[in-house]
């Protein structure tokens, strides 16, 4: 779980750039039988995205995990949502304004 966000190929590798370290595992839930998937271009047609994640990773404090329905894929649909709240949480532990400055 710690080279989906770790490792350049990671399917979460775009959350490597955080403050802290990560790990977790993206998904995808079909919502279709994939016969009728390819004629089906509703958005009600489209996956399910999910993403768990956790942090720091060698002693967990927080985990997260999203759903996004229809939301396609994991990784571009809900890890990014994980990467958020994980980011908040690491900036409201160690005192983070919202600019990015920290507290005095």
């Amino acid at each position: 779980m710690i080279g989906v966000v770790a490792e350049p190929g990671g399917t979460a590798h775009r959350l490597s750039v955080k403050k802290a370290t990560m790990g977790g595992k993206t998904g995808t839930a079909q919502t279709v039988a994939m016969e009728a998937w390819t004629k089906c271009t509703a958005e009600i047609c489209r996956d399910h995205a999910w993403f768990i994640g956790f942090s720091p990773t060698d002693e967990p404090k927080i985990a997260a995990a999203v759903i996004v329905e229809h939301g396609g894929f994991g990784a571009s649909a809900a890890a990014p949502i994980v990467g958020a709240i994980l980011q908040k949480y690491y900036d409201i532990e160690h005192g983070y304004e919202e600019s990015g400055r920290e507290k005095k």
